[in-house]
């Protein structure tokens, strides 16, 4: 982005990473995030657990994985 421009989250330097892992409640827009030091399999799983957590009487979750 240019340096006049604002921006909702800090722009970072190829070097620094801010991984953030997160879901979306499409009907009532809640949202659940997890700030994590790498995106893998194990903070995979820990968001998951958080949105099981959150809707324990949900029946079925749709995820859609992005890159």
């Amino acid at each position: 982005m240019r340096p006049d421009v604002a921006v909702a989250v800090e722009q970072k330097t190829g070097r620094d990473h801010l991984n953030i892992h997160g879901a979306l409640d499409l009907e009532t827009g809640q949202t659940q995030m997890l700030l994590v030091d790498r995106v893998d399999a194990a903070s995979t799983i820990a968001l998951l657990g958080a949105i099981e957590r959150q809707f324990p009487a949900m029946r079925r979750v749709h995820v859609f994985v992005d890159n």
